[in-house]
Order: C-alpha cells, then sequence, then structure tokens
C-alpha cells in the first residue's frame, strides 16, 4: 500500500488493536461464541443420541431424536471449521467486481455455503418427517405446523444444488465497497463511509443520504444481509478471509483517503500487511 495509507495507520492501528485487546474486543466475543455454539452443540447431540437409543422410543421419539442428533453434530462441525479458519484466514487475493472492474477481494470462505445449505436440509428433514406422522396419526394441526415450514425450507435448497448460491465476500473497487453473503448484497460508495467499528459483525457507518444498492438474491424470505439500524451497514466476518480488526482497518483506510483507491485491483492494495508489521 502506498505512503499515502500511513498516515492513516496510526488510527487505524489504535482502534483495531484497543478492539482486538480489550475484554470485549471483536476476537474474545468470536471465543465466547464459538464456546457457547460447542456446548450448546454436544449437549444437543446428547440429548438426540439419548433419545435415538431409548429403549421404548417410538416414531416421534426417534425423529424427535435424529433431528437434534444431526442439529448437534451441524453445530460442532460449524464451530470446529470456524476455529480453524480464524487460525489461518487465507487472506485478501486480486479478483474482478461483477461489472468486470479489476477489485481486492476478500473473499468468504466456500465450506460456509455448504454448511447454511446443510441446516435447511436438517430443518426440513426434521419438520417434514415430523408431518408425515402427524399425517399418519390424523394430527391435521400439527401436520400444518411442521409441513408448512418444513416446505419452505426445502425451497431454498434449489439454489444452493444447483450453484446458483456462491460464497461471496467483500469486493473493495476504486469507487466503492461491496458486500454478499448467501446470495444477496450491497454496496456503497468509498465517500458515502464515514467510519467503521470492528465486531462480529462489523459496522459501517454512513453518511446522511447515502445512496445504498441492495440485491436480494435468489433465496426469496431468506435474511442475507445483517440486520443494522438505519445509517449502519452490517459485515458479518468470521467467515471472512481477513478479521474484524483487518477489514475495518481496511474499509476506513480506503474510506478515509481517496487518493490510494485506485490501487484497489492491483497488487500494491494487497501490501497493507506490510504496514502492519511495522
Amino acid at each position: 500500500m502506498g505512503n499515502a495509507i500511513g498516515g492513516l495507520f496510526d488510527l487505524g492501528e489504535t482502534m483495531t488493536n484497543q478492539a482486538a485487546t480489550g475484554p470485549r474486543g471483536p476476537a474474545s466475543r468470536g471465543l465466547g461464541r464459538s464456546v457457547l455454539v460447542a456446548v450448546g452443540g454436544v449437549l444437543v447431540l446428547v440429548v438426540g443420541l439419548a433419545a435415538v437409543a431409548a429403549p421404548d422410543r417410538d416414531a416421534a421419539t426417534r425423529i424427535f431424536g435424529g433431528f437434534l442428533t444431526a442439529l448437534g453434530l451441524l453445530a460442532v462441525v460449524a464451530v470446529a471449521l470456524e476455529l480453524a479458519w480464524a487460525r489461518r484466514r487465507p487472506g485478501a487475493r486480486l479478483g474482478v467486481a461483477p461489472d468486470g472492474t479489476p477489485a481486492t477481494v476478500i473473499a468468504r470462505a466456500a465450506w460456509a455455503v455448504w454448511m447454511s445449505a446443510a441446516m435447511l436440509a436438517v430443518l426440513a428433514s426434521g419438520l417434514l418427517a415430523g408431518a408425515a406422522l402427524a399425517i399418519a396419526r390424523e394430527a391435521w394441526f400439527w401436520t400444518a405446523a411442521f409441513g408448512a415450514p418444513g416446505l419452505w425450507f426445502i425451497s431454498l435448497l434449489p439454489p444452493f444444488v444447483l450453484g446458483r448460491i456462491d460464497a461471496g465476500g467483500l469486493v473493495l473497487t476504486p469507487t466503492g465497497l461491496l458486500n454478499s453473503r448467501d446470495g444477496g448484497s450491497w454496496e456503497v460508495a468509498w465517500d458515502d463511509i464515514t467510519g467503521v467499528v470492528p465486531g462480529e459483525p462489523t459496522a459501517v457507518l454512513l453518511r446522511a443520504g447515502a445512496q445504498v444498492a441492495h440485491t436480494r438474491g435468489p433465496l426469496r424470505g431468506w435474511r442475507t444481509a445483517v440486520r443494522a439500524p438505519d445509517g449502519v451497514l452490517g459485515i458479518q466476518t468470521r467467515h471472512l478471509a481477513e478479521g474484524p480488526e483487518v477489514i475495518a482497518f481496511l474499509v476506513l483506510a480506503y474510506a478515509k483517503d481517496a487518493s490510494v483507491r485506485g490501487q484497489l485491483g492491483t497488487e500494491e492494495s494487497l501490501r497493507w500487511a506490510i504496514l502492519a508489521e511495522q
């Protein structure tokens, strides 16, 4: 990264170091979340296996136990993948924006897409199995209660299976920042960004009247954007190729210094890491 970024480094370094080392920094919050999900997943897995192995189990107990077992396994695998990813994030790379503009890309982990698909499959399978049992028992209320959401979940799977949901990530171009996840995206110009707060999610603060281009993607009814108040955009960072502190620094740097935005999409834009070692 060119010398013009150097003037911003002290500000970015101070902000990100405080976030990373403070008692409530992104790193500590991320680890705490992973521990909670892992413990919860193990507990759900144990309950599910106990239900499946119960000697007097009926069809409902087997379905419930199988659902909990799959859900618990999925949670444990997700935490293991996230922790391994956080230890060895591959970093930014060069790529292109959807319009073909050269860009610097902070990609989202490819496995995150398939974890989303697996979660949908588990939810759909459990609910539809419950609906089938309710039909057999002529319990029509429970047929509708299980069947309706089960059918909705399964209707979301074809875009994953057909490869219409790419991994997404952050795309930094000379004109602005694009964030995509699960097929949906938002895009904002650098000049509309006034600040960044690192975390999970990372908050991008916007000036009043900022223009944000949103794309819904093929998953109707599925939230692809991080919920955020007006004037703020959220970036889910735990599956990205750089951590929240690095992402916050980069977004802040390019938002504050227009003179270096032209480096995005070139090798020069990948040399920012040298400054972090100074």
